[in-house]
């Protein structure tokens, strides 16, 4: 609300909330019943409209709060809070009183009266008065701060359904734990992460001394006999993850004598030696607070921490069956701890468990074991290398079937990438992946959906991580298909596939590529590459006089050339920059293609000569050997590009590149004409300087066509 519509309203609200203030007082200072639904829905619409006075009124609703006594608004909430929780702890915790199965039961009205939804509604409320900054100072001042905090941790625990459900699937236990599904627990953690971000010093304070005070509950409760007293250990666990946002102040806050860091460091150790291995929730959640504050441990902790997880793991002992979520938590830990270990730490025995937990795994507990195989593997090198062929084969099948999943598939490559960087497993790896991709990025239009851009990243994955001899196997298979998919795909993830797969190949390998693909032959192929240097040459970038590259071959007056002279005595090249040899390139491609058009004309004026031999397409190679001799004309130019074309139209060799490819359509003659001449009229002097350095038939097939131009 805003702008008139709110000026208008507030006077009114304001004579109409000490009223309404009165009444909801009067609703939330009784205890909550036990099995009043009505009440609970009456209660919970009350905590609604608070929630709106807030956030929409928020400086006359603060009046009512901070300028009043304690007793008059603030008892009555914090009454319904308390009361909230021993009915909540009765009911759904422990279980020994009425609790509807259903959470989401509904009045006749819609409206959800269950308990949980109350404790949500309060949850809600206090979230967003912590959120503002008139709110929390009240909350600071008025209410009892570190109260709120202790009483919150008990909301924290895991109702008797909860631990049933996710006894049953451990999957669904990491789902909801990752991902906050709505619930009392995730609901109370928010407000203690808001309480820590707005209070400040005061906010973590009141976390740790609650936590503490928490434990010592859970101790007692456990020497009474208490069946479900590591319910509220676990809980206090689970509090401590809202101070890892202020991982920076942990050591400089003081309580009792130590920092908070050292406190958190104590309470993990002392859990950790406790064992718990009767209690798998509360292993689990210890394992997920280690992960969690895995930046505050030295190397002797980590490292104690890491051969627990592996341990729990990888544990083989007959008879001692560890539930899979108590698994999960160590990969979490692992996951986390592992590349900060000790080496040596990674066995066999590790990366073979975690493969046996993926069989059984869902999509959600599937990533957090492939981002601890990732590490392992990462941290294991020689236990990897051992399993390699074994390990890299069931991660190829696993990217297969999920690669339309973008998240599992990802995680898998980094698995293969993790492998790729072993020392002797990359050949290995690359002989498997190499059948598997190869038919695919041949044939991408057969192919399921997704598997094609799938393949183009692993391709992306092998160029990054792999040595040259590997890269440049790669490079003689899929470089080809990679183009083609570009040319010709439509769809849009695999072009920009294969795309960045390109991109990767140049930013990687720079100049390196550029001995990879042998010579340049067929006619398309020359087409491309001769008018890109054109284009290059054009640019008169001043950094292109700095390249040097080979010129000509230097003739060896020993006379015959054997194979131990050629060992001993290899060729010799004239080194020139690169402007001159790519000028004398576009010259030799003219010349290339005057001698096509002479050969022509020789063939049309005498028809009883024998069939003259092809030409060799390499036109880049080649040098001319003979003088021009005939006097340009209009005619005679045109006849050099449409030979050029005509030359191009029997070539299939290249079909599949220049098949609806703009580049196909262009002149190839005209191209050199118009760039030598612009070269010409930009540049005379350095044009000049590269002239004078051709041979007598290079520089007479470039006056040929400049001659054109002048007439």
């Amino acid at each position: 609300m805003s702008g008139v519509h709110k000026t208008e309203t507030t006077p009114i609200m304001f004579r109409m909330l000490k009223p309404w203030m009165e009444t909801f007082s009067s609703i939330l200072l009784d205890p909550v019943p036990s099995e009043d639904r009505d009440d609970w829905s009456m209660r919970k619409k009350v905590l609604k409209c608070l929630n709106q006075f807030i956030q929409i009124f928020p400086t006359i609703t603060e009046i009512h709060f901070a300028k009043s006594e304690f007793a008059v608004y603030l008892l009555p909430l914090w009454e319904t809070f308390i009361s909230t929780l021993e009915v909540y702890e009765c009911s759904a915790i422990e279980g020994v009183e009425y609790y509807d199965d259903d959470p989401y039961a509904s009045s006749f009205d819609g409206v959800e009266d269950s308990l949980e939804s109350l404790v949500n509604q309060l949850f809600e409320l206090l979230v967003t008065a912590t959120g503002s900054p008139r709110f929390v100072k009240v909350i600071m001042n008025k209410f009892n701060l570190y109260g709120l905090v202790y009483y919150t941790i008990g909301f924290l625990q895991m109702t008797d359904k909860q631990v049933e459900s996710w006894l049953q699937d451990a999957n669904k236990y990491v789902a909801e734990e990752d991902n906050n599904t709505y619930s009392c627990r995730v609901s109370g953690a928010l407000l203690l992460e808001d309480l820590i971000s707005n209070c400040g010093t005061e906010g973590i304070k009141a976390v740790i001394e609650s936590v503490i005070t928490r434990r010592n509950e859970s101790q007692q409760a456990k020497d009474t006999g208490s069946r479900g007293w590591w319910k509220l250990r676990e809980a206090a666990l689970y509090a401590l993850a809202a101070l890892a946002s202020e991982k920076l102040l942990l050591d400089d806050i003081e309580v009792s004598g130590s920092t908070v860091g050292d406190m958190l460091r104590k309470i993990l150790i002392e859990d950790m030696a406790a064992g718990f291995h009767d209690y798998p929730f509360l292993c689990a959640r210890l394992f997920l607070s280690v992960a969690r504050f895995s930046f505050m441990m030295n190397n002797q902790v980590r490292d104690d921490f890491v051969r627990a997880a592996v341990e729990t793991v990888a544990v083989k002992t007959v008879g001692m069956d560890v539930p899979p979520l108590v698994k999960f938590g160590a990969c979490r830990a692992l996951s986390q701890l592992l590349p900060d270990a000790t080496t040596g730490c990674v066995q066999q025995d590790l990366l073979l468990s975690l493969i046996d937990l993926l069989k059984n795994a869902s999509d959600g507990t599937m990533h957090l074991v492939l981002a601890t195989l990732q590490a392992a593997v990462a941290a294991g090198h020689e236990a990897t290398a051992s399993i390699e062929p074994n390990l890299s084969s069931i991660m190829l099948n696993m990217w297969d079937s999920h690669v339309c999943d973008p998240f599992i598939s990802i995680d898998a490559l980094k698995v293969l990438e993790a492998i790729i960087k072993v020392t002797g497993c990359t050949r290995s790896l690359f002989f498997i992946v190499f059948p598997y991709i190869e038919p695919i990025l041949n044939s991408p239009q057969i192919e399921r959906d997704g598997l094609v851009a799938g393949s183009l990243d692993l391709v992306t994955m092998l160029i990054k991580n792999a040595p040259v001899e590997v890269v440049k196997a790669l490079f003689q298979v899929s470089f080809d298909p990679v183009v083609i998919i570009v040319l010709q795909s439509t769809d849009y993830r695999k072009m920009k596939n294969a795309t960045q797969c390109l991109a990767t190949l140049v930013s990687v390998w720079k100049q390196d590529m550029l001995s990879w693909s042998g010579e340049i032959q067929g006619a398309y192929q020359i087409k491309v590459t001769t008018t890109a240097l054109a284009l290059l040459l054009l640019t008169r970038h001043v950094e292109l006089g700095n390249i040097n590259v080979k010129g000509h071959l230097i003739k060896s007056d020993t006379g015959i050339t054997t194979r131990s002279k050629a060992k001993k005595l290899p060729d010799q090249w004239t080194v020139v920059p690169l402007p001159t040899k790519i000028l004398a390139i576009l010259a030799d491609t003219l010349l290339e293609i005057q001698e096509q058009v002479d050969g022509d004309n020789e063939e049309d004026s005498d028809s009883n000569c024998e069939e003259v031999e092809s030409e060799d397409n390499d036109f880049l190679s080649s040098s001319a050997k003979s003088a021009l001799h005939v006097r340009p004309t209009y005619e005679y130019l045109d006849a050099m590009a449409k030979a050029f074309n005509e030359d191009q139209e029997d070539d299939f060799e290249d079909e599949l590149f220049s098949g609806g490819d703009p580049l196909n359509e262009i002149n190839l003659a005209n191209i050199l004409f118009e760039s030598l001449q612009k070269f010409l009229e930009g540049d005379k002097p350095c044009f000049e300087h590269l002239f004078q350095s051709l041979t007598k038939p290079q520089q007479e097939a470039i006056e040929l066509v400049l001659r054109r131009w002048a007439v």
